[in-house]
């Protein structure tokens, strides 16, 4: 794209290549939302190993090529102009889920992904609050992920057009910090609650200096870890006060059902030798 450099080829994301293309056509297909399903990522407080909220994370049920992750059809649907429809299906989904776990007594919030093409839609913030009022969830239990680069392209109109929903109660977390120091200098004006530091960037940690919790700190965010996946790094990150954590750990993403039987357990706890949560 002129406006965006350029990019390597990858024919895995090629829209206009066969398999691409019938996969677009099934993409077109109203049927193809009932093949959809979320599954949700539990986050947890390293002080106290309780189950904050949950990351909606969307998935593919498809009949042929079987469970498709977001890397295999959301660039495929930001191609062809659909991303719009299937990150709307999945807030929706999402708020529902969070507000069937309020009513059983499952005091947890719920996360959702915004698309850099979302941020282009006037109507987002009016689409979320009905969202919300519809499935009468208070809009304190629902925080919003927006990719650190998508908001730092117009920040300006990211924050105008989300503000009547920041206002009323929603979070927003910064996703994939860490990945733009170039941004640090419009930290302080973004109304963001958190950031959330990249899975690359928290694997680097262990090497490098690591300075990205101060500096959300420094910021007065709180600050959320994804893609931890070993113990030694969670021990890290709690030394340098991270607030909370994600990732492999503490555990994969689950579908619904198994994922408020997890989050319904005891407050999590890092493993000693062999033992387990359970």
């Amino acid at each position: 794209h002129s406006s965006r450099g350029h990019s390597v080829y990858a024919a895995e994301i090629d829209a206009h290549s066969p398999a691409r293309l019938t996969l677009l056509a099934d993409l077109r297909r109203d049927s193809c939302r009932d093949q959809f399903e979320i599954h949700f990522q539990p986050e947890v407080e390293f002080a106290t190993g309780r189950v904050r909220r949950a990351e909606a994370l969307a998935r593919w049920q498809h009949p042929e090529l079987g469970l498709l992750l977001p890397r295999d059809f959301i660039p495929l649907a930001e191609a062809g102009n659909l991303v719009h429809q299937v990150t709307r299906w999945a807030r929706e989904a999402a708020i529902q889920a969070c507000r069937r776990w309020q009513r059983h007594g499952l005091e947890v919030g719920v996360s959702v992904n915004l698309s850099p093409r979302d941020l282009r839609e006037a109507g987002l913030a009016q689409s979320i609050a009905a969202t919300l009022a519809a499935a009468g969830l208070e809009p304190r239990w629902l925080t919003i992920e927006i990719t650190e680069g998508s908001l730092l392209a117009d920040p300006d109109h990211a924050i105008a057009l989300l503000r009547p929903i920041l206002e009323a109660g929603v979070g927003l977390s910064i996703d994939d910090f860490g990945t733009g120091y170039s941004s640090l200098s419009h930290m302080k004006q973004l109304p963001a609650s958190e950031i959330k530091i990249d899975r690359n960037f928290v694997h680097e940690m262990t090497r490098n200096e690591p300075d990205a919790i101060e500096l959300g700190h420094s910021f007065g965010r709180q600050v959320v870890a994804e893609g931890i996946e070993d113990l030694p790094t969670w021990n890290l990150l709690a030394s340098l006060g991270c607030d909370l954590g994600q990732g492999f750990l503490i555990s994969p993403p689950l579908d619904e059902a198994a994922a408020v039987e997890w989050m319904r357990g005891a407050p999590w706890s890092p493993p000693t030798g062999r033992s387990r949560r359970r």
